[in-house]
């Protein structure tokens, strides 16, 4: 009889091949010790026996790898983002619908194209999904149409249906394949007659924001379905009656992220509504979520001793937390009549600065609540970003009606500016320490640097960032800035001359909302739109650093979007789909995402690129 071990074994074997043969490095055999063994379950028996005849290896720990499984065997790559994907009821085949408007069929095991493009929709498709039998494919789009088409040949059979007044978002057939019910971004739901393109019922009312998506149950008589108004609810599918609902939960985007003086936490705050406190040397959780703002949280900061943290949100509120155990010590603050963009201790911690969408700043006793200063009015349009002059003088305001201005803290009067030179949004800015100057990112992609005192331009505009420049901050001996964007990236610039000192540096993979400083100026943190939060070296990203073992330097290092990461043109090792926002790269000292912390110490012995081949031991 097979041992229990064996069968084991046999399992996890055939796992790990299912898992390895759809990606791009099964096309390389050293890759399975390289790539796929790194990133596979530490507790697996393949892991166990293979990877103790292994040196030289990626080795990725952190809380994350415990918590991550990799959710992808294959991947193939289109010309257009895809908005949906299904299986067909068999699994042989995969439907795929694109921002391009068009819809292809896939075979499941090669990625070869077996239908399509099938082209018809005027729109990015939106949803596509098979009926039970596999002959048909229903497909909706944000031309407000759905359409049925020949799972084989790509003919249209039926549509398209109209009645919907904004995008179709989702779609599915009924398990007979006589219905089909679609959500939409009009905020409802409609029951179709899969034939004749016929409404049978609807519109469904109540959902108050878009209809993500939509399914019926197994046997046709409920539909179920998740709204942008972070609800779920199920309807009778017949006479659209609300049978249960709504269910609440979610998590999003973080948008600011700031170190404590002492620089051993991190506070983030995000479009999940909530505030956390992370230990800035291991990526733990110390503290959080915070939750009571019914809001995006849009801007975050410690007070100088670390002990309270402010927040400011798009429910037009501030609120002051205690930074250990979460309790809200003061707040909501409320005066503001639009959302609150950005907020700021005074070094004393004594103030609360804040600047809004209402156009308006103000500044507010830090304890109280009560409104010491303001509003103060000047910006003809949104305040993006505010910030304390280390002494609390004064106040530096950037708007997105392309100035910048410097206000007395105490009587709200105007001491310098309007400063004029960019010509687009001021989305961040901030004072050098000793107060004398001014940084500015903008929406025109530059960044520029200005005497506090008189407004003039004294450095810039420094041009690199291929997008919109969303943070900058001064190092604390004001030497450097650094800078995150739209385009992804972090850069390092001398705040004299304009000099990129380090960067681009990559690992984000969505517009990085913010960039902070440690206080000793080892470290840089940012916050991103790909949910995550990445801690980087300063001192290994400012030195020609090389790869243990190889003669590629580690500013070569590269992601691509087949999951390789390279450096130049040589192949270091592969990843799974759905890892990378979690890989840190060679200059982060760790990355926190959804799952946890992860890390990997590149400068211990690495046989990767030209050394492969040392790799394994017997």
């Amino acid at each position: 009889m097979t041992s229990v071990n064996t069968l084991k074994l046999i399992s996890d074997a055939a796992a790990f091949m299912r898992r390895f043969m759809g990606g791009a490095c099964s096309h390389s055999t050293p890759h399975i010790y390289i790539s796929a063994l790194p990133f596979w379950d530490k507790s697996s028996t393949v892991y166990g026996n293979y990877w103790t005849h292994t040196q030289g290896l990626i080795d990725v720990k952190g809380s994350a790898m415990k918590q991550w499984h990799s959710p992808g065997i294959g991947v193939w790559s289109t010309n257009s983002s895809v908005q949906s994907v299904a299986f067909s009821p068999d699994g042989t085949r995969i439907v795929s619908g694109s921002s391009d408007h068009t819809i292809q069929v896939w075979d499941s095991h090669t990625g070869d194209i077996v239908a399509g493009p099938l082209q018809g929709h005027t729109d990015s498709v939106k949803s596509v999904a098979f009926s039970s039998d596999g002959t048909r494919i229903v497909s909706g789009s944000s031309d407000c149409t759905i359409q049925v088409w020949d799972s084989h040949t790509g003919d249209i059979v039926a549509g398209p249906f109209q009645g919907h007044t904004d995008s179709v978002k989702s779609v599915a057939f009924s398990s007979d394949g006589t219905c089909i019910v679609s959500g939409s971004d009009d905020h409802t739901i409609q029951v179709w007659d899969s034939h004749t393109g016929d409404i049978v019922a609807g519109p469904f009312q109540g959902h108050t924001r878009r209809v993500n998506s939509v399914a019926f149950s197994s046997d046709g008589t409920r539909i179920v379905s998740g709204s942008d108004d972070h609800t779920i609810q199920v309807w009778d599918s017949h006479t659209g009656d609300i049978v249960a609902g709504p269910f609440q939960g979610h998590t999003d985007s973080v948008n600011s992220v700031a170190f404590s003086s002492d620089g051993t936490c991190i506070v983030s705050g995000s479009y999940d509504h909530t505030i956390r406190v992370w230990d800035s040397h291991t990526g733990d959780i110390v503290a959080g979520p915070f939750q009571g703002h019914t809001n995006w949280v849009k801007s975050v900061a410690f007070s100088s001793d670390g002990t309270c943290i402010v927040s400011g949100s798009y429910d037009h509120t501030i609120r002051v937390w205690d930074s250990h155990t979460g309790d809200i010590v003061a707040g909501p603050f409320q005066g503001h009549t639009d959302w609150v963009n950005s907020v700021a201790f005074s070094s004393d911690g004594t103030h609360i600065v804040s600047g809004s969408y209402d156009h308006t700043i103000r500044v507010w006793d830090s304890h109280t609540g009560d409104i010491v200063a303001g509003p103060f009015q000047g910006h003809t349009d949104s305040v993006n970003s505010v910030a304390f002059s280390s002494d609390g003088t004064c106040i530096v305001s950037g708007s997105d009606d392309h100035t910048i201005r410097v206000w007395d803290s105490h009587t709200g009067d105007i001491v310098a500016g309007p400063l004029q030179g960019h010509t687009d949004s001021v989305n961040s800015v901030a004072f050098s320490s000793d107060g004398t100057h001014i940084v500015s990112g903008s929406d025109d992609r530059t960044i520029r640097v200005w005497d506090s005192h008189t407004g003039d331009i004294v450095a810039g505009p420094f041009q690199g960032h291929t997008d919109s420049v969303n943070s900058v901050a001064f190092s604390s001996d004001g030497t450097h800035i650094v800078s995150g964007s739209d385009d992804h990236t972090i850069r390092v610039w001398d705040s004299h001359t304009g000099d990129i000192v380090a960067g681009p540096f990559q690992g984000h993979t969505d517009s990085v909302n913010s960039v902070a400083f440690s206080s000793d100026g080892t470290c840089i943190v940012s916050g991103s739109s790909d949910h995550t939060i990445r801690v980087t070296d300063y001192c290994t990203i400012t030195k020609p650093h090389i790869f243990n073992h190889s003669s590629l330097l580690i500013s070569d290092f590269t992601y691509n979007q087949d999951g390789w990461i390279t450096a130049g043109n040589i192949p270091l090792f592969w990843i799974f789909p759905g890892f990378q926002n979690q890989l840190p790269f060679p200059h982060d000292c760790f990355v926190i995402g959804h799952d946890g912390s992860s890390f990997i110490n590149y400068q211990q012995d690495i046989y990767i690129g030209e050394a492969w081949f040392h790799c394994y031991i017997r």
